[in-house]
């Protein structure tokens, strides 16, 4: 899960870029270049997430996908139909050095194709259909939701899918990845003032606000079935409620300015590694509450180090009084606002998971 800004850019990218690295593979009937015998099925991949969030346009993990191939069209088939271009299922693409590769390669036929893929591919927390075992109908995974108190454990599920394709529709297959979970992230502007009399004159010291404990308590899913057609609503089964400790130590919020209104992220880590809360999506109001305590502090007049204002303070939220449900593929960030008068907390929605363009990051495979 990493990098609020700049990605969690909630949402799509793409598995499966053609051959951008020159790569050999051997099987029974010798070595062969893939990247000039277009007959061979062979993939790519990009973005790499996780419970915390990524910038980077490739995927430099591994991924799986489920092949499917007929005679007739996925929608007359799909009912019956089972995992059959691969010998495992799922097939396992593994990434090392820039090189995407899986065993045994496989070459089209002259029937009609569908693909489904999704990532992370190791998770002991994602299953194929119920327990692992593929069976028939529209592909999904479970996920079951951990259980942990850090939200650096969770997972940034993504899936793709192409349908009813072949090689003569485009040898080069095209699955753009998509988000299937929603994010929360924290974080805070500091407005806040101090005013101090010092004899006849009265001095203004920008406050620095010092979060020594934030916990977010929610009201989740225990358990999800996420279709991997991207057309399937994702359903959510069971409840619990979960705590996640957000900060890993007491942690400072900067002042903010006229100059610099800029929101300073509350998270475990920092920077590109800012790690948000991913949950199920639900369409009721999302329950839980929010608990921090801080401190006020500022610098002394030789700015060598700081003085505390008072005592530590607290502030509990409700969140059913935000109002929110929570959208697939959508981020939503609670943020504190500090001034001298109240702390308040409002909500916002990034309408998608990155803030680059979903179009931007695909890959394909043929």
């Amino acid at each position: 899960m990493k990098g609020y800004y700049k990605y969690l850019g909630l949402i799509f990218f793409a598995v499966l870029l053609l051959g951008c690295t020159k790569s050999a593979i051997s099987d029974e009937n010798g070595e062969i270049d893939i990247n000039t015998d277009r007959s061979y099925i062979r993939f790519d991949s990009g973005i790499s997430t996780r419970g915390a969030l990524f910038l980077k346009d490739y995927l430099d993990a591994n991924f799986n996908v489920l092949g499917y191939q007929y005679p007739g069209s996925w929608e007359s088939e799909s009912s019956m139909a089972t995992p059959n271009v691969f010998q495992s299922t799922p097939q396992l693409v593994t990434h090392s050095d820039g090189i995407y590769t899986y065993s045994p390669i496989k070459a089209w036929t002259g029937n009609t194709y569908s693909f489904f893929g999704f990532y992370p591919s190791n998770s002991s927390y994602i299953k194929i259909f119920d327990n692992g075992t593929a069976k028939e109908g529209i592909p999904y995974i479970t996920y079951t939701v951990p259980t942990s108190a850090y939200p650096s454990d969770l997972i940034d599920i993504m899936t793709a899918s192409v349908i009813n394709t072949d090689i003569d529709v485009s040898p080069d297959v095209r699955l753009n990845m998509r988000h299937r979970l929603s994010a929360i992230d924290l974080g805070a502007r500091n407005y806040y003032v101090q005013k101090i009399t010092n004899g006849d004159t009265e001095e203004s010291h920008l406050v620095t606000i010092e979060i020594t404990s934030l916990e977010m308590q929610v009201k989740t899913y225990t358990s999800a079935k996420i279709y991997l057609d991207g057309i399937t609503a994702t359903t959510g089964t069971g409840s619990q409620t979960l705590k996640y400790q957000m900060v890993a130590s007491a942690t400072d919020i900067a002042p903010n300015s006229t100059d610099d209104t800029a929101l300073r992220l509350i998270t475990t880590d920092t920077g590109e590694n800012a790690t948000s809360v991913i949950l199920v999506p639900q369409s009721n109001i999302l329950e839980g509450k929010l608990s921090m305590k801080y401190k006020k502090k500022y610098k002394n007049d030789n700015n060598s180090d700081f003085v505390y204002i008072g005592n530590e303070e607290s502030v509990d939220v409700d969140l059913a009084t935000l109002g929110r449900s929570l959208a697939e593929g959508r981020r939503y960030t609670i943020e504190f606002i500090f001034t001298s008068d109240a702390v308040s907390v409002n909500v916002s929605v990034v309408d998608e998971w990155e803030e680059i363009d979903k179009d931007d990051l695909k890959h394909e495979f043929e």
